[in-house]
């Protein structure tokens, strides 16, 4: 069992990591669809 202050830090880390993942996929997705775009009008 970690300690409360660790435990605290490490989830204040890892949830705004989970949502910056999230965000950096949904970013990469639309910049792939976008590629796909501009070489289909290339």
């Amino acid at each position: 069992m970690l300690p409360v202050t660790p435990l605290s830090t490490h989830l204040a880390k890892t949830l705004p990591n989970r949502f910056g993942i999230a965000t950096i996929a949904y970013k990469n997705v639309s910049v792939k669809r976008v590629g796909k775009i501009v070489t289909t009008i290339v």
